[in-house]
């Protein structure tokens, strides 16, 4: 599998991008799609892979809170405005394994499982203007490791436009990821056992923004039921990150086209 940080944040904007076009305002949907992602084969990497990514877009309103997917993660919307979304979440996060990196020193390294995160998040839409088709976007997601490959921390967050044009909705956003050195470690360091594998050399990094990058999104429905969407996105790896000896490439790119249909 190809990065899989890239895989889970493009999983998200597919699906989110897709309830965006077929939401009709509160109450209980299902949706199905399928996609296919080119990403970087792990977080640095200057080799890319052609992934095929599925997935499940649900709501289901419960009366104090409304649950629903968000990508590869699971919200309740405990606070429900108009304009803000927040409340616990509870993702999937994958790892990295060694057989499907290219890279011989790098797929010498332990692999890492996938991961159990759970935290809290929150969006934020406002208009802008009196036609209501430009929003302000931001967007919020802190979790912690709960079982599996690492038990580190993450805050990532978003800020950008959207805006309508007909059915048509396209959605520009910078992002930034920060990441402990419990993540950092897991992802991008090298300890001694490590280094004696692969050739490497011993790497300690600590905490720290991880990247930054922008990305891009179009949403269109075709139908009632049935959406197109395109994603195009880039990171760049920052600091300890950004210097570990697994990094080939601290640019990232990430490009991602799918089709959901709605129940």
């Amino acid at each position: 599998m190809p990065f899989a940080k890239c895989i889970a944040f493009a999983t998200i904007i597919l699906a989110t991008g897709t309830a965006s076009a077929f939401a009709q305002g509160q109450g209980d949907r299902l949706a199905f799609g399928v996609g296919t992602i080119v990403a970087p084969e792990f977080p640095g990497s200057a080799s890319y892979d052609v992934t095929p990514i599925p997935f499940v877009n649900f709501s289901y309103d419960l009366g104090p809170a409304t649950v629903r997917t968000k990508g590869l993660a699971i919200v309740a919307d405990v606070l429900d405005g108009p304009a803000m979304a927040a409340g616990p979440i509870l993702r999937y996060s994958f790892g990295r394994t060694p057989g499907d990196i290219s890279n011989p020193a790098v797929a010498a390294l332990p692999g890492v499982d996938g991961t159990l995160e759970g935290g809290v998040f929150a969006e934020l839409r406002l208009p802008i203007g009196q036609s209501r088709a430009t929003r302000f976007r931001a967007d919020l997601e802190v979790v912690q490791g709960i079982t599996g490959g690492h038990d580190g921390l993450l805050a990532e967050g978003g800020l950008g436009l959207e805006r309508r044009f007909g059915p048509l909705l396209v959605s520009g956003a910078l992002t930034a990821t920060w990441a402990n050195n419990t993540y950092t470690d897991t992802f991008f360091g090298v300890d001694a056992a490590g280094a004696g594998a692969s050739g490497l050399p011993v790497f300690d990094p600590g905490a720290g923004i991880r990247d930054l990058g922008v990305e891009l999104t179009t949403v269109l429905p075709v139908t009632d039921r049935v959406v197109v969407n395109a994603v195009i996105g880039y990171s760049e790896l920052q600091g300890d990150a950004a210097n570990s000896p697994i990094v080939e490439d601290r640019g990232q790119f990430f490009v991602l086209a799918g089709l959901g249909y709605r129940f």
